[in-house]
């Protein structure tokens, strides 16, 4: 899958610009409890990221892992 949105999603990014990215209308720490709220309803996805190398409390996504959230949320914005 191409992603068009910006070059941040093919570069990493961090959590909370992932998050604010999915919900811009909350503040940062509503915005990240929403997205791994997100995360955890999607079946297989937490496991798919820590076979990625995720760990709870990373601060900072990988290209792969942020292309796992975007493939199983569809693009933010």
């Amino acid at each position: 899958m191409d992603y068009v949105v910006s070059g941040w999603l093919r570069r990493g990014c961090s959590v909370k610009l992932l998050s604010q990215a999915y919900s811009p209308q909350v503040g940062p720490r509503a915005a990240r409890q929403t997205l791994w709220r997100w995360v955890a309803m999607q079946p297989g996805l937490l496991e798919r990221l820590r076979g990625a190398g995720w760990q709870k409390g990373q601060h900072l996504l990988t290209p792969l892992q942020v292309r796992l959230i975007v493939d199983a949320l569809g693009e933010p914005g």
